[in-house]
């Protein structure tokens, strides 16, 4: 009887005990791995969020950046990560391409539990130093069409840049020298030093550089230009049907609680919405998001479906050559 009873008493205070720590998440700072350098876009969006997205959560959302391959050093680290909530992965379409590229074997959207898609940036531009013997997107197609190889484009092997200048080569019928320089603030740095002719980069990051006149903007990859840049043409408006914009989005190790991720989505929503960094994402043109789980999983699917569809026909093409 007596063993009965302290059993009783045991389990009474395991269970509360239980309910609580789960209610109090979270009960201390979460990383937010960046798989990136600093100083680049993945990089100054997460910085954006995570001040509103402390407050809300009620603990600081500390950023971590852990560069090198392609996206897929950090993202290894996120995915082998405890699922506890406190680990958490901030990045873009790179991951998708990663798998597509074979540079993982896993895809985020089945390997790891998706919080949500925070923000979209679709201000993606071809962008060539002002010195450049290209003034339009058109020169840069023919050169790269007569002469395969010599346009020198960098793009970090197997993730999204890369992606984006295989597609042009594919519209154009040409071939890049493509080269991996690093993130994009490398990219930015080699195209400043005039090491490289070409790559695909943010407005948020090239904004200065289009203004002091150092860079050009021969297109970006949006539907339509973009009020921010309206001498910058779309590829559209080039003759290139190409159409693409970068997702971030906030994704966890595979098996961290429901509630958690519900936890950190509703904070999410609060600052997503919160005026200073409505501010900054329009400094930055980025337009929130916020579709969560489930249709956040539809959502980037149907990217690397997209991805996937070009990665193959590339491959077909290369086969018959």
């Amino acid at each position: 009887m007596k063993r009965f009873i302290f059993l009783a008493l045991g389990l009474c205070l395991v269970f509360p005990l239980t309910v609580s720590a789960a209610d109090k998440y979270p009960s201390k700072p979460i990383q937010a791995i960046i798989p990136a350098s600093p100083g680049g876009d993945t990089d100054l969006y997460c910085r954006i969020l995570s001040p509103a997205l402390s407050k809300a959560l009620g603990k600081q959302l500390v950023v971590v950046n852990v560069s090198g391959g392609g996206g897929s050093t950090g993202t290894n680290r996120v995915k082998d990560a405890a699922p506890d909530g406190y680990t958490v992965l901030f990045f873009h379409n790179s991951a998708l391409l990663n798998s597509v590229f074979g540079v993982t074997k896993y895809t985020v959207t089945r390997d790891f539990d998706m919080a949500a898609v925070a923000v979209v940036d679709t201000t993606n531009c071809m962008t060539v130093n002002a010195e450049s013997r290209f003034k339009s997107l058109k020169e840069m197609a023919a050169e790269i069409k007569a002469k395969p190889n010599t346009v020198i484009f960098a793009g970090e092997t197997g993730a999204y840049v890369y992606m984006m200048g295989v597609m042009f080569e594919k519209a154009a019928g040409g071939k890049f020298k493509m080269v991996d320089v690093g993130a994009n603030a490398q990219k930015i740095a080699a195209m400043v030093g005039n090491q490289i002719d070409a790559s695909m980069l943010p407005g948020s990051l090239i904004k200065g550089f289009l203004q002091s006149k150092k860079f050009r903007g021969l297109a970006m990859m949006s539907e339509k230009r973009h009020p921010s840049f309206p001498d910058i043409p779309t590829f559209k408006e080039m003759g290139f049907n190409l159409v693409d914009s970068k997702s971030y989005y906030f994704a966890f190790p595979k098996g961290t609680p429901k509630d958690v991720i519900k936890t950190f989505n509703a904070a999410l929503q609060k600052a997503l919405k919160d005026p200073e960094t409505v501010k900054k994402m329009n400094e930055n043109y980025l337009s929130p998001s916020g579709i969560e789980t489930d249709k956040a999983v539809a959502y980037l699917d149907n990217l690397q479906k997209n991805y996937q569809k070009v990665a193959d026909e590339v491959k077909a093409e290369a086969a018959k050559k």
